[in-house]
């Protein structure tokens, strides 16, 4: 299952069995073993209640390590980890527990004295300075103008100047959908998070989760979709066929290994894009395909 798995570009590609052991791994393998790998393979490796509390751990690094928090994230991740931590006294002998485990209890105060945790932890510190290193200003212009310029044009990917754009649940909607002359893209670059056509990258970057709100703005529908191409153009949106998909696995979707049928109603703008996501192939015990999506984090904002 590791083998098939299609790992967002954003996470590294675990490449050493889990069974050597941790030292090896830098923080970002770590991520994305914890995040990534974790829920898919140890569903039939793990004892269903250590399965259940190592979940626990996953869900509250979801919640903290995202780029942008609220005080319902932080809520939400202490509730998690002092679930997992109580449950850890209970199932495992006390020479496993570690210093780290009391530390995770008083991350909560941490972060509503500090902010997101990217705003001071190190982790990514290197790494960033080798992004800036590589922003190209040509020696025409100071870096901190081209930096913004870029950030700025970012921005406004996510916006559509259309007083006539519609939601898609106005199904008679009298504006034409999408006209013919379309500009393709090898990828786009959202607020630093990177997406790409399934052609690129053997796929990487090409799995997303869109988001939608019902007709009545009180469900949020989620849809896994994977990015064929990207083009730019004009259009006013119809409405989202349904796709079913449900939870049989913790914090991971068990959907048909088979997409609907590409039409129009395929097209999706942009900023309906609600996470990346890994995809790995699974059967289930009656021998029937279907695909297992991790919906995971966003990449950090700048």
């Amino acid at each position: 299952m590791a083998e098939t798995l299609v790992v967002p570009m954003d996470y590294v590609v675990l490449k050493s069995k889990i069974g050597k052991g941790f030292p090896y791994m830098k923080a970002d393998e770590r991520k994305s073993w914890v995040l990534v790998y974790s829920p898919i393979l140890l569903k039939a490796v793990l004892p269903i209640e250590m399965f259940r509390n190592w979940i626990s751990f996953v869900d509250a690094c979801r919640q903290l390590v995202k780029p942008s928090i609220t005080f319902s994230d932080i809520d939400d991740g202490h509730k998690f980890l002092q679930e997992f931590c109580t449950k850890c006294q209970r199932i495992y002998t006390p020479t496993i527990l570690t210093c780290n485990m009391h530390l995770h209890l008083h991350l909560c105060e941490t972060i509503r004295d500090f902010g997101p945790v990217y705003g001071y932890w190190l982790f990514g510190f290197e790494r960033y300075n080798g992004l800036l290193k590589n922003v190209n200003t040509n020696r025409k212009d100071f870096f901190e103008v081209t930096y913004m310029n870029s950030f700025v044009q970012d921005t406004f990917k996510v916006a559509y100047c259309m007083p006539n754009l519609e939601g898609y649940q106005h199904l008679c909607s009298p504006f034409s959908f999408v006209n013919n002359q379309i500009i393709k893209l090898k990828s786009i670059n959202l607020l630093v998070q990177v997406y790409k056509g399934c052609k690129y990258a053997s796929g990487r970057g090409s799995f997303v989760q869109s988001l939608f709100l019902g007709s009545q703005g009180n469900n949020r529908l989620a849809y896994t979709d994977q990015i064929q191409y990207l083009f730019l153009h004009s259009f006013t949106p119809p409405f989202q066929i349904e796709h079913y998909h449900s939870r049989e696995l913790e914090s991971v979707d068990i959907c048909s290994a088979d997409f609907i049928a590409c039409d129009f109603e395929c097209i999706l703008p942009v900023h309906r894009i609600s996470s990346v996501v890994a995809t790995c192939d699974y059967k289930t015990s009656t021998n029937n395909k279907k695909i297992l999506v991790n919906a995971l984090p966003h990449k950090q904002y700048n």
